[in-house]
């Protein structure tokens, strides 16, 4: 057990300036892996991909090193050697990927990353192989000069991307979650691509499918059109119905229960939010955004739901025509929710929103494929405030207070287990980074800058004891 005194975070950035270039060789080979969890045509690379972190986690000295079988992706945990009287932190990220398509829109190949200009290329360059990658690289230096000066639980998921299936039951078997001082989270973007940021918050995830069936095949268009329901059409008439023109969604009770976090609303003005660029960056047509009345840019993104049409197929979609009616569509929607909505209840309104909208002339199936609750995070905790120093160091700038738009299940997960214990949101990647897209890519600037956060991280922790002594009433949780 360890209790000499640790190197300071310049000493650890010398050492990884030093390693520069096998660094980022590390970094490349495990964005080749293609971890897509959501493909079972890649269960085997992604448990390669985890097989892989804990080869990487031994060799750098971390102990109790496993992989975890689940019904689903493995995780993958370890330990920093213990240090005496140190406090303990859990470390989050995920190893598994989006799917890469559509494979012609990439400008490189998506499992071939490279690096173009200040840009590293690549499916998982960001979202989220740069932060599992940061974190190992930071362990790595501070146990090449003696140790770390805090105890870190690193814990590496391969199903975040299919809303953590499996997490919560695995986590309930860690006897080590009641020795934590606080967890950080790594999963996120910064604000603007030059403005550092902390996460307070993550909106939920709802996630569902919908089948349309009108007949038992498809039929000739010219013996039966005119005489028969057409699926395509039913299903894109049901879809077009739970919206109205202003983009609110018309569902009896959507918005019923979402709270409005007015003391989080009232900072966003003085945010250094560039609409305009975000509009650009997006490469939108119209060139303007659109959503719910009355909600500005981001109060859409951050603290209301959505409801989204994510693919919708029915028909022939091939080559050259085909006359026929469509005997089935499908599609696959999602929403985002904000705190004190539940998933389950969620599902309830859409499905029955849905099933009471079908004519007599077809059936419709509604299937929920996963869910996770919004989360907010206490921005005041001793963990909270060590964070936003190490940013402002690691970086160089002020820093700013943020929420996502987008879900990590695991917050509040951990939020449900560990009541009172502190959580951040702690990303290095930024907004621009295309995750979820073709030509997904990580800034050397944000690289770099998210190894001289962790290392100033870890330093500051290891000296300011007590990290759970502030109170924490905006914990993440079911009722935040």
């Amino acid at each position: 057990m360890s209790t000499r005194a640790t190197a300071t975070a310049q000493e650890v950035l010398k050492v990884l300036a030093a390693r520069e270039a096998a660094l980022i060789q590390e970094y490349l080979e495990l964005v080749r892996i293609p971890s897509v969890s959501a493909d079972p045509m890649h269960a085997a690379d992604v448990q390669r991909c985890a097989e892989r972190l804990a080869e990487r986690m031994r060799s750098i000295g971390l102990a109790e090193v496993r992989v975890d079988q689940t019904p689903g992706h493995p995780i993958v945990t370890a330990a920093s050697p213990p240090r005496g009287g140190a406090p303990t932190y859990l470390v989050y990220a995920h190893y598994d990927v989006q799917p890469a398509e559509p494979l012609g829109e990439w400008e490189t190949e998506p499992f071939e990353p490279a690096i173009l200009g200040d840009e590293f290329r690549g499916r998982g360059v960001s979202d989220d192989k740069a932060h599992v990658h940061l974190h190992l690289a930071v362990a790595e230096a501070y146990l090449a000069l003696g140790g770390l000066p805090v105890n870190l639980r690193f814990v590496f998921e391969g199903a975040e991307e299919i809303s953590s299936q499996h997490f919560d039951e695995w986590l309930a078997t860690q006897e080590w979650l009641s020795d934590l001082e606080g967890c950080v989270v790594s999963d996120t973007t910064f604000l603007t691509r030059d403005q550092p940021s902390l996460g307070t918050g993550v909106r939920g995830l709802l996630y569902l499918e919908v089948d349309v069936r009108t007949a038992a095949a498809d039929l000739h268009s010219g013996g039966y059109g005119g005489g028969v329901a057409n699926a395509a059409d039913v299903l894109t008439r049901l879809l077009a119905g739970l919206k109205d023109a202003s983009g609110r969604v018309t569902v009896p009770g959507f918005y019923d229960d979402a709270t409005s976090d007015e003391t989080f609303r009232a900072t966003l003005q003085d945010l250094p939010f560039d609409q305009d660029g975000w509009l650009e960056g997006a490469g939108l047509v119209g060139g303007q955004p659109v959503g719910e009345p009355g909600y500005s840019l981001l109060e859409r993104l951050w603290l209301r739901p959505t409801f989204d049409i994510n693919g919708v197929w029915s028909g022939h979609t091939g080559d050259g025509p085909k006359t026929i009616i469509p005997s089935e569509a499908h599609a696959k929607l999602s929403c985002r929710l904000v705190p004190d909505q539940d998933p389950d209840a969620m599902f309830a309104l859409l499905e029955r929103a849905i099933l009471d909208a079908t004519p007599t002339s077809a059936s419709a199936t509604v299937r929920r494929i996963s869910g996770s609750r919004a989360a907010r995070v206490d921005p005041t905790s001793t963990l909270a405030r060590a964070s936003v120093e190490a940013l402002r160091m690691g970086f160089q700038r002020q820093v700013v207070l943020q929420r996502e738009g987008g879900s990590i299940p695991v917050v509040g997960l951990l939020a449900d287990r560990l009541p009172g214990v502190p959580i951040v949101l702690l990303g290095f990647s930024p907004p621009d980074d295309a995750a979820h897209a073709p030509n997904e890519r990580m800034r050397r600037w944000n690289y770099d800058g998210g190894l001289a956060t962790l290392a100033h991280l870890w330093q500051l922790l290891g000296q300011t004891p007590g990290a759970t002594s502030v109170s924490h009433p905006g914990q993440a949780g079911r009722r935040p």
